[in-house]
């Protein structure tokens, strides 16, 4: 569950705001992007994603349990930005059991070449680790 989580974190990486910001927000996606956090019951996560300029990305999630077991998952999709909101379609998961390709979607509250906020309950009331997942931009 806490694997699901982070992915769906991860998922939601990116999105735009309006149509004339959603070409701002692709051409701030291009990069590499760290999300981190801790659950309540004190496991945490790390989603790092790199994106290229076309949308392509390569993301790896490290789940650590309250109990200290980690877990890891290697993804590759695209991310697509339309009205403000980041599609992302998984076409790849270190996982066999994983159903493919898996697409989600989350609303860009902010994104610029420092920082990027996603709201996937505005989209579906899917659960996340919090309403808002911040990305910070560690490589270009």
């Amino acid at each position: 569950m806490k694997l699901l989580l982070a992915v769906l974190t991860l998922a939601f990486v990116l999105a735009g705001c309006s149509r004339q910001g959603d070409a701002r927000a692709r051409d701030d996606l291009a990069g590499t992007w760290v999300a981190t956090g801790i659950y309540a019951n004190g496991g945490s996560f790390k989603s790092t994603i790199t994106v290229d300029r076309n949308g392509d990305y390569v993301c790896q999630v490290v789940v650590q349990s309250d109990f200290g077991v980690i877990r890891t998952a290697d993804m590759e999709g695209k991310l697509q930005v339309r009205d403000g909101v980041l599609i992302d379609t998984m076409t790849k998961h270190s996982n066999t059991n994983a159903v493919l390709p898996r697409s989600t979607r989350a609303r860009i509250v902010r994104i610029n070449d420092r920082e990027m906020v996603l709201n996937s309950e505005s989209l579906g009331g899917q659960v996340s680790p919090t309403n808002d997942v911040v990305f910070r931009k560690v490589g270009k």
